[in-house]
């Protein structure tokens, strides 16, 4: 990181500076290097540069790892208070994606054999729960006899209200 961190920050300054000026940053970033190449040319100022810009870049490498650090332990305290994922959809949730799903009715047995599918590594609940999860939801309407899909029935439009 501290090998990398001062190319990486030259370059966004470069790109930074070139929005602000409306200079292209291939232009903006030649005419730097070129400058650099000038003033760095007698040793002596390379010198001078080595002098006072290597504890420079010490100060910024310490501050950027300060900055990691606390970046870590506030993510170590996040992760203490985020509660984790709950395993998997309860059974209600799978039964109205599987249905969200179709665009025709389907039979609770298809119901729980595409939750079979749709969650692997998840118990497949039994049928007989699957029909009371069914029958029992709101989001839940029959359309057919023993067939089941995801919505709820409107009675017919009244105008006025």
């Amino acid at each position: 990181m501290v090998a990398v961190a001062p190319g990486w920050a030259a370059v966004e300054l470069i790109k930074f500076l070139g929005r602000r000026t409306g200079i292209s940053s291939w232009l903006l970033g030649a005419c730097i290097v070129g400058g650099a190449i000038v003033v760095l040319r007698k040793p002596e100022r390379r010198q001078a540069v080595g002098k006072y810009g290597m504890p420079m870049l010490q100060v910024l490498a310490e501050m950027l790892e300060e900055a990691r650090v606390r970046e870590e332990r506030g993510l170590a305290g996040l992760r203490e208070v985020i509660l984790p994922a709950p395993p998997g959809p309860a059974l209600r949730q799978g039964v109205a994606v599987v249905l969200a799903r179709q665009e025709e009715p389907l039979l609770a047995r298809e119901v729980q054999e595409l939750i079979e599918v749709r969650f692997p590594g998840q118990p497949v609940p039994p049928l007989t729960e699957i029909r009371t999860v069914l029958s029992e939801g709101s989001e839940f309407v029959q359309p057919a006899r023993y067939r089941w899909q995801f919505g709820r029935q409107a009675g017919p439009w009244r105008p006025g209200e």
